[in-house]
C-alpha cells in the first residue's frame, strides 16, 4: 500500500454516499439552453416580490451567479424598517447594518455597475453612518425612490443638526420619486441633506396620500431643477373615506394656489401631469361618480383660470404663452397612467395593484351593489 512522507496511506477513502457512475456520463439528449434564454427566464424573478428566489439562483453555480447577480442588484433597497402584522413600520434588527453599506468591499464592483434603481427609506444618522467619510458610489443609478417622513428630510434626527446623508452624497438620478409627500406642503427636502439630488433630475414624481391634500399652509419653495422636463403629481387612494370635503372649491384653491407657484417658477419648463384626481373625489364622498369626474372638471377650470391670471411680469406674459402653458398640463386617470410605458419605474407594482383594486371597488355602482347585497 503506498504511503506518504507522513506515513499515512495515500489511498483515498471511499465516500460515505456513493454516486452512481451513470450520473457522470454525458447524455447528448440533454440540451443546454443559451445564456440569453436563461437570463430572460431569470428576469421574471427580478420583480421585487420574487427576489428571494432570484437570490437562491445565485447559489446554483458560477454561471448562474454571473447571470442572476446583475438582476438581483438592479434595484437596491435600503431601509431599517419592517412591517408588523398591523401594517406599522417597526425597526428590523436584521437590517441594522444595511446603512453602513459601502462599495469598497468584495462585491463592490458589481454593486457599482449593476444598481439601476435605488430606494432609500428615512432613517437615523447613526444607521447610515453619516459621521464617517465613506460614501456609496452608484454611478449607474438612474432612478431614485426616497421615502422621507412626511415633514422631514431623510434623517429622522433634527435635519438642521445632521450632515448630508452619506448614502445620497454621490447619487445623481435622472428620475426622482418622492413618496409620502404632501402636495399642499411640498417638502422637497431643500435642506443640505438632498439639495444636490436635483441637479441631474429630468423627471420628478410626487406621490401623495389623498389625506395630505387638505392641509392648509404655504409650502417652502422647491429647489431649482435645471434639467426638469416632466413632473407627475400622483394621488394615492386611501381605503377609507376622509371626513373633510375635498371637493369644496375653497379647499381646491389651497391646493391649486400652491401648485400654481411652481408652474410659474420651478416647473415652468416642464410638462405637468396630475394622476388620479379621483382619489380626492372618493376621499370626500366615499364613492366615485360614473362618467366624467366632477372633481376633474372643477380642478381644470380653476387651474386654467389661474393660468389666465398670470401677471404680465411673469414668463407667461402673453396670451399665446399662457395657452402653451395650458397645453403642457395633463389630467389623467389611474387607469390611463397604468397604460403608459414605464409607469413601473415610478410606482411599485404591488402598490399599483392595490391602488387599482381600491379605485375599482369604490365606483358608485360597486358601492350601491354592496349596499343592495347587505339589504338582502
Amino acid at each position: 500500500m503506498p504511503v506518504t512522507r507522513s506515513g499515512k496511506s495515500s489511498t483515498p477513502k471511499k465516500p460515505k454516499h456513493l454516486i452512481k457512475p451513470s450520473t457522470y456520463v454525458f447524455d447528448p439528449s440533454r440540451i443546454t439552453l443559451p445564456n440569453e434564454i436563461i437570463i430572460r427566464v431569470l428576469s421574471i424573478l427580478a420583480d421585487d416580490r420574487k427576489q428571494k428566489s432570484l437570490a437562491k439562483c445565485c447559489q446554483v453555480s458560477k454561471q448562474f451567479y454571473a447571470m442572476s447577480s446583475p438582476l438581483l442588484w438592479n434595484h437596491l433597497r435600503l431601509t431599517p424598517w419592517k412591517t408588523d402584522e398591523g401594517g406599522k413600520l417597526i425597526e428590523d434588527p436584521s437590517k441594522y447594518r444595511c446603512g453602513a453599506l459601502k462599495t469598497q468591499q468584495k462585491n463592490g464592483k458589481a454593486l457599482k455597475n449593476d444598481v439601476n434603481t435605488f430606494s432609500l427609506y428615512h432613517h437615523s444618522m447613526s444607521w447610515c453612518k453619516s459621521d464617517t467619510k465613506s460614501t456609496l458610489q452608484l454611478p449607474n443609478a438612474q432612478t431614485l425612490h426616497l421615502y422621507p417622513k412626511r415633514i422631514t428630510a431623510m434623517h429622522s434626527d433634527p435635519w438642521y443638526a445632521t450632515p448630508p446623508c452619506r448614502l445620497l452624497k454621490n447619487v445623481q438620478p435622472k428620475e426622482l420619486i418622492l413618496h409620502n409627500v404632501s402636495i399642499v406642503h411640498q417638502d422637497l427636502m431643500v435642506d443640505i441633506n438632498c439639495q444636490k439630488l436635483f441637479e441631474t433630475v429630468e423627471v420628478l414624481v410626487l406621490i401623495t396620500n389623498a389625506l395630505y391634500s387638505d392641509w392648509h399652509w404655504e409650502s417652502p419653495k422647491p429647489p431649482w431643477v435645471p434639467h426638469l422636463r416632466q413632473v407627475y403629481y400622483v394621488f394615492e387612494p386611501i381605503p377609507n373615506p376622509y371626513p373633510y370635503d375635498l371637493e369644496e372649491e375653497e379647499n381646491l384653491r389651497y391646493l391649486i394656489n400652491d401648485i400654481m407657484w411652481n408652474l410659474k417658477h420651478q416647473l415652468r419648463r416642464a410638462t405637468v401631469t396630475f394622476v388620479n384626481l379621483e382619489a380626492l373625489e372618493y376621499a370626500s364622498r366615499g364613492s366615485l361618480a360614473a362618467g366624467e369626474p366632477r372633481l376633474k372638471t372643477k380642478f381644470e377650470r380653476l387651474l386654467f383660470a389661474m393660468i389666465d391670471d398670470f401677471p404680465s411680469s411673469s414668463r407667461f406674459s402673453t396670451k399665446e404663452e399662457r395657452e402653451e402653458r395650458k397645453r403642457t398640463v395633463r389630467i389623467i386617470t389611474l387607469q390611463e397612467f397604468y397604460q403608459e410605458d414605464g409607469w413601473w419605474r415610478y410606482v411599485d407594482r404591488q402598490d399599483m395593484d392595490e391602488w387599482v383594486k381600491i379605485m375599482q371597488s369604490n365606483t358608485q355602482e360597486a358601492v350601491e351593489e354592496r349596499e343592495q347585497q347587505l339589504r338582502h
